[in-house]
């Protein structure tokens, strides 16, 4: 009797950890979706040129005048890997997750733990 109920815990709690998995997983691609737009708006601000008729009267040495900034392109690139690299390593998890029962049970204490802490927050 006692062995079932432990047994009939281990499996709620292996049903819990593969649902937040998938939880976890859809989070990651909305913040993928998130980043890409971010680095739109990043690159719509980056290609564009700088205008020349007002520094031109304030500073005539100005070298970067009309120049484009393009360290914002380094800024696009890395939030592009960020989010790219959250997606896959949610992809990983979540297949460690659904093959495994002690990592799945593991994840789904860790979730239910999780939830209690922000309730008595």
């Amino acid at each position: 009797m006692v062995s079932t109920a432990m047994s009939e815990i281990g499996d709620f709690q292996q049903d819990v950890g593969k649902f937040s998995s998938k939880i976890n997983l859809i989070a990651s691609y909305f913040f993928l979706i998130i980043t890409i737009v971010i680095s739109i708006i990043i690159f719509s601000v980056a290609m564009k040129k700088r205008d020349c008729t007002e520094q031109e009267k304030k500073l005539p040495d100005n070298k970067t005048c009309g120049k484009r900034k393009l360290w914002l392109l380094l800024i696009i690139l890395i939030l592009i890997c960020l989010g790219l690299f959250s997606v896959w390593y949610s992809r990983f998890y979540d297949n460690l997750v659904q093959q495994n029962k002690s990592v799945a049970m593991v994840q789904g204490t860790m979730y239910e733990a999780n939830l209690i802490k922000d309730l008595f927050e």
